[in-house]
C-alpha cells in the first residue's frame, strides 16, 4: 500500500494498518522506471508504504510490514 498519512488501525488479520491507503497494489508490486525531476515542490513530500502479505505460518494467515516512510528532499 501507498499512502500519504500514517495511522493505527488494528485489524481482524493480527496486524496494525500503518498507511491510509491512496494506492492499493496487486500482488507482485509495481516497478517505475525513470528518476524524479529536480523540481522543488518534490521536497518534503511523504510517501507512507507498507505491505501486508499472505502468511500460511502467521496466526491468522496474513503478515504486516512495520511500514515505511519516504520524504524526498530531506
Amino acid at each position: 500500500m501507498i499512502g500519504f498519512q500514517q495511522t493505527t488501525l488494528h485489524t481482524g488479520l493480527g496486524g496494525d494498518l500503518l498507511v491510509v491507503p491512496a494506492i492499493v497494489l496487486a500482488a507482485g508490486g509495481l516497478s517505475i522506471p525513470g528518476a524524479l525531476p529536480l523540481d522543488p515542490a518534490w521536497c518534503g513530500v511523504h510517501l507512507e508504504l507498507q505491505a501486508i502479505e499472505s502468511d500460511p505460518g502467521a496466526a491468522k494467515g496474513a503478515s504486516f510490514t512495520p511500514g515505511l516512510e519516504l520524504v524526498f528532499g530531506d
